[in-house]
C-alpha cells in the first residue's frame, strides 16, 4: 500500500509513492537498489487490508467518565476490521516498545522505520449517553433505559469531510425490587455498542475508488476533467510509461504534485507546484490525476465549514444540537464540507507518540460560506397527552435551520436561511413517570429527529442560489 516500507536481505528500503492493482511505484530510502531485487513487506494483516487506506482515530468529544485514550483503543478494536480502512495504532504501550527496542538493539530511528502520517483522519464524538427510569404495570418493577450516540466523520488533510455517519445503542434493563447491572458499567456497554453499529454502517457504505481524472489542457495552468467535484487541496500528475513487461495493465507514475483551484462544471483548475523527480516531463494533455476517494459525489460551487456557534431561539434545548446537525448535514452534503482546527487536536494525539516521520502540516483551505446552526423545539402543550391506557407523550414543534453566512463566521452577513419544520410525538411512557425522566426521554428522541432533519437540510442548501 502507498507510504508503506519494503525492504530486501540487505536492508535497502523502498518507500511506496502509489499502488495499483498489479503493481507499484515506488523511491529509494536507504542503501541502493538494484534490478530484478526482490523488496518484500512483513505484516499480521492479509493482503486485502494492507490495501485498505490508513486511517488515524482523532477523538473530537468523550464522556468525561470515559478517557479519550480508551475511547481511541475502542474504536480501532470494534470498528477497524469490519470497514474499508485500517487504523494506525497510536498509543503509550506501541511507543514505549520502539523506545525500548531502539535502546536494548541500538537500532537509530531512521532502521525503525519511522511511519508515515495517513491521509485520512476518523474524527470521532461519543456524546454523554442518556439514561433514565419508567414504571411498568407490575409495582416492583421499573425499566431503565440507557442510549448511546456516537458521530464520526472520515476527514482528509484539508479537513474536508470526506464520508460521514453515526452509530447508535438503545438498552433496557429491568428493575426487580432495586435490583439493576451498574449504571456505569451499562454506560460502557451501550458505547460499545454503538461503536459496533458505527462499524456495521461504515462496513456498509464507506467504500473507495480510484478515479483516474485526464487533463485536458496543460498552458499556463491545467485543466482537470472532474465530474464529480473530486479533486480538493493537492493532488499528484501521473505520467504513462504505457506497457511494462510482466505487468498486465497500463503504467503510470506520479510526476508532478499540483494545488488545485476552483471547479466548475465539471472540470477543476490546477497549478503545477512541484516535481516528483528530478527528470519528471512537465505536465501535459493526456497525463491524469489520479485519487482515492470515498465513493461519493461531493461536486459543489461552495466550500463550507461550520461557523463555530450555533443559536438557540425558545425555552427547550436539544442536548449536542450543533455536532448533531452538523454530522447529519456533512453526511448528505454534494458541497464540500470542512472541520476545521484539525490541526492542532491532532498535534495532541500525536504528541507523546514519536514513531511518525514529521509533524503533520494541515493545509486548511477558505471557506466561501460557513454554515450556523439553529434550534427552536417548543411545547405543544403544558401537560403530556394521555391516552385510556395510562400512558402519556409530550409533542414538540421542531424547527431547524442554517444560516449561511458569508467567509468563515457568524458576524458576517447572511446569504441564506434554509430550515425545516416538523412535529414529534415522543415516545408513550406510563403515568408516574418523573418529569426528568420524561425530559430525557424526550431528549433522545429530537436528538434522533436532529439527524433526520440535519440529512434533510443538505439538498436544501445545495438548491440554494448562492
Amino acid at each position: 500500500a502507498q507510504d508503506d516500507a519494503i525492504t530486501d536481505d540487505a536492508g535497502d528500503e523502498l518507500r511506496v509513492v502509489y499502488a495499483a492493482e498489479t503493481y507499484a511505484v515506488a523511491r529509494a530510502e536507504l542503501g541502493r537498489s538494484e534490478l530484478d531485487a526482490r523488496f518484500c513487506r512483513s505484516s499480521l494483516r492479509s493482503v486485502a487490508d494492507t490495501r485498505k487506506p490508513s486511517v488515524l482515530v482523532v477523538i473530537e468529544q468523550a464522556p468525561a467518565w470515559l478517557p479519550s485514550e480508551t475511547l481511541a483503543q475502542l474504536t480501532v478494536d470494534l470498528v477497524g476490521d469490519k470497514t474499508a480502512v485500517r487504523f494506525v495504532p497510536v498509543n503509550q504501550t506501541y511507543t514505549n516498545v520502539r523506545q525500548a527496542l531502539a535502546q536494548n538493539v541500538a537500532l537509530s530511528q531512521a532502521q525503525l522505520h519511522r511511519r508515515a502520517l495517513p491521509a485520512l483522519f476518523l474524527r470521532i464524538s461519543a456524546l454523554e449517553p442518556l439514561t433514565y427510569e419508567t414504571p411498568t404495570v407490575l409495582p416492583h418493577k421499573q425499566l431503565r433505559i440507557t442510549e448511546a450516540t456516537v458521530l464520526a466523520e472520515l476527514v482528509d488533510r484539508r479537513g474536508r469531510v470526506v464520508y460521514a455517519t453515526q452509530g447508535h445503542d438503545r438498552v433496557q434493563d429491568e428493575i426487580v425490587l432495586g435490583t439493576v447491572i451498574d449504571l456505569a458499567g451499562r454506560r460502557e456497554i451501550a458505547v460499545k455498542n454503538a461503536l459496533l453499529d458505527l462499524a456495521v454502517r461504515m462496513g456498509k457504505d464507506l467504500r473507495f475508488r480510484s478515479a483516474s481524472l485526464p487533463v485536458r489542457e496543460a498552458v499556463g495552468h491545467l485543466d482537470v476533467e472532474d465530474p464529480d467535484g473530486l479533486l480538493q487541496g493537492n493532488a499528484r500528475v501521473f505520467h504513462s510509461l504505457g506497457r511494462v513487461a510482466h505487468i498486465p495493465e497500463p503504467v503510470w507514475v506520479p510526476s508532478w504534485e499540483v494545488s488545485t483551484g476552483e471547479w466548475s462544471a465539471g472540470h477543476t483548475e490546477a497549478t503545477a507546484t512541484l516535481a516528483l523527480a528530478t527528470d519528471a516531463p512537465p505536465p501535459a494533455r493526456g497525463d491524469r490525476v489520479i485519487v482515492s476517494a470515498a465513493d461519493v459525489s461531493r461536486a459543489g460551487h461552495h466550500r463550507l465549514a461550520a461557523c463555530g456557534s450555533s443559536e438557540r431561539l425558545g425555552p427547550m434545548a436539544v442536548p449536542s444540537f450543533e455536532p448533531l446537525l452538523l454530522n447529519a448535514f456533512a453526511s448528505a452534503s454534494k458541497a464540500p464540507f470542512f472541520v476545521r482546527g484539525l490541526g492542532a487536536r491532532l498535534a495532541r494525539t500525536l504528541r507523546e507518540d514519536a514513531s511518525f516521520e514529521a509533524p503533520l502540516e494541515m493545509d486548511e483551505p477558505a471557506v466561501q460560506l460557513c454554515v450556523e446552526p439553529v434550534q427552536r423545539m417548543e411545547l405543544v402543550s403544558s401537560s403530556p397527552e394521555c391516552s385510556d391506557d395510562e400512558v402519556c407523550s409530550d409533542r414538540v414543534q421542531v424547527r431547524v435551520g442554517l444560516r449561511l453566512h458569508e467567509g468563515s463566521t457568524a458576524e458576517a452577513p447572511i446569504r441564506a436561511r434554509p430550515g425545516l419544520q416538523t412535529t414529534v410525538r415522543g415516545r408513550a411512557l406510563r403515568q408516574g413517570t418523573s418529569d426528568e425522566a420524561r425530559s430525557t426521554a424526550l431528549d433522545a428522541d429530537l436528538m434522533e429527529q436532529v439527524l433526520k432533519l440535519g440529512a434533510q437540510l443538505a439538498p436544501e442548501v445545495d438548491r440554494q442560489s448562492l
